[in-house]
């Protein structure tokens, strides 16, 4: 007798996660395959749940004994997911393998596309397995609310608002589908704006141009600015990382559209088109780019304009150009400053020009530096002829910034 109960004893101990699960009248897991779980998913329109095991982990069979056989942990099941069970060590090595399984138990939710919507290792209590998956049915909650009535924003967007805590990956490719779909008319409220702000990324569609045509209607809305000047820094970063100008240009494109809608384009098309050229040689780090774009910029559209002229012109000089038709034009561009405004700044940025340009010519940079440190803004400044390269102004970028906002 002793005997037999010690062999029922191991018998038990050696029992399966899934024959303990097959024995219980809890959690009904799926006994088809996984591709198989993902099509029933999608049909009754659940997630899928899956619990990684081991046969020889105890805390695997203690939550197939203790934690999967309670009432309220099937009612959450059968409410919200197919449910499956794994065997880590014998069955999907290729899924096991993606998904990185290392622990046991690995607990793990996915949507119908099997994207990992959460994540666990180690076993849990009832009351921590329900608040696990409750969040997830507040997502399937969400989305079957906005499948029933496909072309509402407001529904949408508490579905992706969801989604991002839980698989933020997946919310450009939903958000692409349902702004796509839209008939004009509904893409142009103030819900769809808020779906384009929180999960558009599409640079280059009919959405986007639509949005930035239209931006006046949006322009009270919560992060605007911060929703249109995405699009501007992500072209100017694909420009200089692909050193692909047309993205500047797509850019510039945009700042057009959205800033004429709202009636903000104060200067000719040019001036802005220049400035984004200019941008996105300061972006590829070409100095000699930079420079040449940057002299044409200040020729074309700022010679009327001495101060800003000669700002630039100090903020240039940083690139120390050498070219000989380059420091012509440039001490071109002082001199005419100088001339429209006789001013200490102007002198500074003249002398400074020399200084750089002209370094053997000390009558000529002398000239134009004693004129400067006559002016009021210089006297608390200690600057003699030997340290003038000490830039007198705080300016250090270039004309184009101005085209990175939308205030």
């Amino acid at each position: 007798m002793r005997l037999l109960i010690i062999l029922l004893f191991a018998t038990v101990l050696g029992q399966s996660v899934q024959s303990l699960a097959k024995s219980n009248t809890g959690v009904q897991f799926f006994s088809g395959t996984f591709q198989q779980a993902l099509e029933k998913a999608r049909k009754e329109r659940k997630n899928v749940f899956i619990d990684f095991y081991a046969d020889w982990c105890g805390p695997c069979k203690y939550m197939t004994r203790e934690v999967f056989t309670q009432p309220e942990v099937k009612t959450a099941f059968d409410a919200s997911v197919i449910a499956m069970q794994i065997d880590a060590e014998k069955q999907y090595p290729d899924l096991v393998n993606e998904l990185q399984i290392e622990a046991y138990p690995t607990l793990i939710v996915m949507d119908t596309l099997g994207n990992v919507l959460s994540r666990i290792e180690g076993a849990l209590e009832v009351p921590e397995l329900i608040e696990f998956l409750s969040s997830h049915s507040k997502l399937s909650d969400a989305e079957k609310a906005f499948r029933a009535d496909n072309q509402n924003p407001g529904k949408f967007l508490d579905y992706i608002l969801l989604l991002k805590e839980k698989a933020p990956d997946q919310v450009p490719v939903e958000t692409k589908a349902f702004l796509e779909a839209l008939p004009k008319d509904m893409l142009l409220t103030k819900e769809a704006w808020a779906v384009f702000f929180e999960g558009y990324m599409e640079l280059y569609s009919d959405v986007t141009d639509t949005f930035f045509e239209n931006a006046a209607l949006f322009k009270n809305e919560e992060n605007f600015n911060a929703g249109l000047a995405w699009f501007m820094d992500a072209l100017q970063q694909q420009a200089i990382e692909t050193m692909d100008e047309s993205h500047s240009e797509r850019a510039y494109d945009l700042y057009m559209k959205a800033n004429q809608s709202l009636g903000r384009i104060t200067r000719s098309p040019q001036f802005y088109r220049d400035a984004f050229s200019v941008s996105y040689a300061l972006g590829i780090g070409d100095t000699s780019m930079l420079v040449s774009r940057t002299l044409d910029f200040l020729e074309r559209h700022y010679v009327n304009d001495p101060m800003l002229t000669a700002a630039n012109l100090q903020a240039l000089l940083d690139y120390k150009p050498s070219e000989v038709t380059v420091n012509n034009r440039v001490r071109k561009l002082a001199e005419d400053a100088l001339k429209k405004k006789e001013a200490p700044f102007t002198n500074w940025v003249m002398a400074y020009v020399i200084k750089t340009t002209e370094p053997t010519n000390k009558k000529k940079f002398m000239k134009y530096f004693n004129k400067a440190i006559k002016g009021t803004e210089f006297k608390d400044l200690n600057v003699t002829s030997n340290n003038l390269g000490l830039r007198y102004s705080t300016t250090s970028d270039l004309i184009p910034s101005i085209c990175n906002k939308f205030q």
